[in-house]
């Protein structure tokens, strides 16, 4: 049972390594003790939660981030970085399709906002925008976003994310076929299987929910 973190949270190796690359990588080289530098101890709680209960726990107040834009959006940010680091493709396409949940839910709630200017910083100054959960946000800014909600904060919008916009935006317009809300979106275009393959994330034999 490897421990994570400077605070012990064992986690039965069969069920991580069997997730994880990162771990059963090193878990045959004989590790059993990790440290993730800057990775707060509820994301890590909330990775464990959901090796064995198939839960992601995201939502407003659970990993500590009370006045942010939308502290949901920011927690998927960091629980999806973190599936990066540990290489868990299954947990990344989880988060991807809580986080796309959570943006076709704007339609039916009171909060209209889409991801804000400190979860689109988290997550294109962690990887390229190529990356399955960055092309999520692209899109959702594309089909459904407004720039003011931005203009409004602060904190500078990264210039990555303003870039590919940009791009995208411009390759839509000369696509017509290509307009339509996030209703329209399919879920296996962010998972990190290739298109048409069989997707692990939804044939696990566990239940998907954000609570």
């Amino acid at each position: 049972m490897p421990a994570i973190g400077g605070k012990y949270l064992g986690v039965h190796s069969e069920l991580i390594c069997a997730n994880s690359a990162y771990f059963s990588r090193d878990a045959n080289q004989g590790r059993t003790h990790y440290g993730f530098p800057g990775v707060e101890e509820t994301v890590l709680n909330c990775y464990i939660n959901w090796l064995y209960t198939g839960t992601i726990c995201s939502k407003e107040g659970l990993l500590g981030l009370p006045g942010v834009e939308d502290p949901e959006y920011v927690a998927l940010a960091k629980l999806y970085n973190l599936s990066k680091q540990i290489e868990d493709s299954n947990f990344a396409g989880a988060v991807t399709n809580a986080f796309l949940t959570k943006l076709r839910e704007r339609k039916s709630s009171s909060s209209k906002a889409l991801p804000g200017v400190s979860c689109i910083a988290l997550v294109f100054s962690s990887g390229a925008p190529t990356d399955k959960l960055a092309q999520l946000i692209l899109e959702a800014y594309a089909r459904d976003g407004n720039l003011s909600d931005l203009r409004d904060k602060k904190a500078p919008i990264h210039p990555v994310f303003m870039h590919e916009l940009a791009c995208l935006l411009l390759e839509t317009r000369a696509k017509p076929n290509n307009t339509g809300g996030l209703q329209r979106l399919d879920q296996c275009d962010f998972h990190q299987h290739p298109r048409g393959a069989a997707c692990d994330v939804e044939n696990r034999p566990r239940k998907r929910k954000r609570v």
